[in-house]
């Protein structure tokens, strides 16, 4: 289960990735109370989020060009975004 190996990957770490981010939170949440907690608590993942897509640091996924691709055939390769030569 990959959702399961991204949460048991980021144990130990100071930073997750993004596909664990609310397991991380929920997990933290009960180391903290040192109790199981059967509701989901996200609340922290979310927050952190939003506060990431409203910085500077934040950049959109660039688009792809899709005007090179021939009808019906697949580009070996990957499709480089719009405007990189």
């Amino acid at each position: 289960d990959r959702n399961l190996w991204y949460a048991l990957n980021n144990l130990g770490k100071n930073s997750y990735h993004t596909e664990a981010l609310a397991a991380m939170a929920h997990y933290k949440s009960e180391k903290r109370t040192m109790r199981p907690i059967p509701v989901p608590k996200i609340d922290e993942a979310v927050n952190v989020l939003i506060e990431h897509l409203e910085s500077d640091r934040a950049r959109p996924i660039p688009e792809l060009l899709y005007s090179k691709k021939k009808e019906g055939k697949k580009i070996a390769g990957i499709m480089k975004p719009l405007g990189s030569n």
